[in-house]
């Protein structure tokens, strides 16, 4: 922060702890979807075969075009932005298959910084995974399992890594969900084009609910300014 009414930029993460769909192509049908589909292929989804590859690079189109758009309003004054996304080219559980094309973002520079293996399931805070019972079928790539993923330092090392070093874009790691460990961080840290990992703070500003594995209301801390709760 620069400023009580001021900022560097924007952080837009593609987490969402809702219930996962029970299968990850369920949804992506609706009249928007189907009318341009229809008009970029010729086919109607809704009533003929088509290419699945085709729709799941439609719906993450869409994400592009919102990053696009984002990207050019912050710009407007000079703020930054960085998104935090799954690892791997789908978004993975619980939002379905389709594209991350985030080699394309860092191609046309639409990020300033990409914060990866970031994890849906669970509670970045308490750590409790949300929806055990409920993980859904058909994910092409999934890091609940890391079905369809190389290990994450693999991962950086071949792909994530080179693609980051040459496009000027800061690359980061997400590592709420882990407990920590001084050898695997610095390990991760020393790959080319990695530019460093992030951490939540929940975890160190309220030791209470961490260390009872459960939140309760009036537990956590809260600092009162000028009379105000924040």
């Amino acid at each position: 922060m620069i400023g009580p009414t001021r900022f560097d930029g924007l952080f837009v993460c593609l987490r969402s702890q809702s219930r996962p769909a029970d299968h990850a192509d369920q949804f992506g049908f609706n009249e928007p979807v189907r009318a341009d589909f229809l008009r970029r292929h010729g086919v109607d989804i809704r009533r003929d075969d088509f290419d699945v590859h085709a729709w799941r690079d439609l719906l993450g189109g869409y994400l592009t075009t919102l990053l696009g758009e984002t990207r050019a309003a912050l710009a407007r004054d000079h703020r930054g932005l960085a998104l935090g996304v799954a690892r791997g080219d789908v978004h993975g559980p619980p939002l379905g298959n389709a594209t991350l094309a985030w080699r394309e973002w860092l191609n046309q520079g639409l990020v300033d910084h990409l914060v990866i293996d970031q994890h849906s399931s669970q509670c970045p805070s308490m750590r409790h995974e949300l929806w055990p019972m409920h993980r859904g079928t058909g994910y092409l790539q999934s890091y609940l399992d890391d079905d369809g993923l190389p290990p994450l330092a693999e991962h950086l090392s071949a792909v994530y890594g080179p693609e980051a070093a040459g496009s000027g874009i800061q690359l980061f790691v997400a590592r709420q969900w882990c407990e920590r460990n001084p050898g695997t961080e610095a390990a991760l840290r020393a790959i080319s084009g990695v530019a460093g990992l992030v951490f939540g703070s929940f975890r160190h500003d309220n030791p209470g609910p961490v260390n009872r594995g459960d939140w309760r209301a009036g537990q956590v801390t809260r600092q009162r300014v000028s009379g105000t709760l924040r």
